[in-house]
């Protein structure tokens, strides 16, 4: 009889811990790896991990100093979702790379501008100005110049005409910064500025208009569109906590996106 006792309190106490190990054992977050340029989107991210506790996730921010590799590593399964380009730059990345990363939403707007250590003017702009070489950021600053009526663009957004033979440079984008004072003037995203220690809105030669179309996209594989932990990611970016950091540390320089 004892015997039985104390076989039947062995197996309770056996059958006790495993349901506590299956039941009781918490469940894990996902982490939502998240790639992104440092500025702003890597710090407004950093804002979301220090603001929002308990969403059911977790974000791991990967940071890149370039354009395309966030996109690569997001295709090859490396980051989950990356957080940095528009429209046009994701379209042309699919077409050039057989890809088929997808939209899940537009976030922020970023102004691209005409910076210079040389000049203080547009009008006294006379010699070198270096431009984004990717295809699509290259069209945008063309636009931009000829806004300032340096240059006239054909339907092709070729140059039809350019009165003050000023010689256009196409440079990586992360590289224009470091030849500001090289050249006359740059043509560069925000970002880059940004991170510079500049505020586009007020150290600008001249600031692209709001333009909802070169707004900055989260994007992700498009098997992952429908994962709530991105869907989620999406919200806590429009958020009004995000919006007011956003305003108050970047000014009119990155515009949200409603």
């Amino acid at each position: 009889m004892v015997k039985k006792s104390i076989i039947s309190l062995m197996v309770f106490l056996i059958f006790s811990s495993a349901s506590f190990a299956f039941f009781g054992k918490e469940k894990k977050e996902k982490t939502l790896r998240v790639g992104v340029t440092p500025v702003p989107q890597g710090e407004i991210l950093k804002f979301i991990q220090e603001t929002f506790k308990n969403e059911g996730f977790k974000i791991d921010i990967v940071e890149y100093s370039d354009y395309n590799q966030p996109n690569f590593d997001l295709e090859e399964g490396r980051i989950d979702v990356n957080y940095f380009q528009h429209k046009d730059f994701l379209d042309v990345f699919n077409i050039e790379k057989r890809t088929k990363l997808v939209s899940v939403g537009r976030i922020h707007f970023e102004r691209m501008g005409i910076y210079s250590n040389r000049v203080k003017s547009i009008k006294a702009i006379e010699g070198r100005i270096a431009i984004p070489n990717d295809e699509s950021n290259k069209i945008r600053a063309l636009k931009l110049l000829e806004r300032t009526g340096l240059i006239t663009l054909d339907e092709n957004n070729a140059i039809l005409e350019n009165p003050r033979n000023l010689e256009i440079t196409e440079i990586s984008s992360n590289y224009l910064y470091k030849i500001i004072d090289e050249v006359d003037a740059i043509v560069v995203n925000a970002n880059y500025m940004l991170e510079n220690g500049y505020m586009p809105s007020k150290d600008s030669l001249y600031l692209e208009e709001y333009n909802e179309e070169y707004a900055n996209l989260l994007v992700c594989r498009s098997k992952s569109k429908d994962l709530k932990e991105i869907e989620k990611l999406k919200a806590l970016l429009k958020s009004p906590e995000v919006k007011r950091f956003v305003r108050t540390h970047y000014k009119e320089s990155v515009v949200l996106v409603d």
